[in-house]
């Protein structure tokens, strides 16, 4: 259901030339185990390092912290990272 509704916000998104967190200010995140994070609603990569990689977001910054970290794909809003995910952190306001 997140998935129809997160896609229905990013053609309205499109559609008015709107940022996606103008339309909505959330942000989804989805694991698979331990090896990759999706990161819906992204707005900038903050930092990117093989063990750390900071994605700022809606009101403030997701961390995700591990080992051989990679982006592998980076879209509209949308952010895919694999690697040896260790932790995953919120953090409010600006970067850490």
């Amino acid at each position: 259901m997140k998935n129809i509704i997160y896609r229905t916000l990013s053609s309205l998104s499109e559609k008015t030339e709107l940022p996606l967190t103008d339309i909505c200010r959330e942000f989804a995140i989805h694991t698979t185990g331990r090896r990759e994070v999706i990161i819906e609603g992204a707005d900038n990569l903050k930092k990117y390092e093989t063990n750390e990689i900071i994605i700022g977001v809606c009101g403030g910054y997701i961390s995700v912290f591990g080992n051989g970290l990679e982006i592998k794909s980076f879209q509209k809003y949308s952010l895919c990272i694999r690697g040896d995910i260790n932790r995953i952190e919120f953090g409010e306001g600006g970067q850490k």
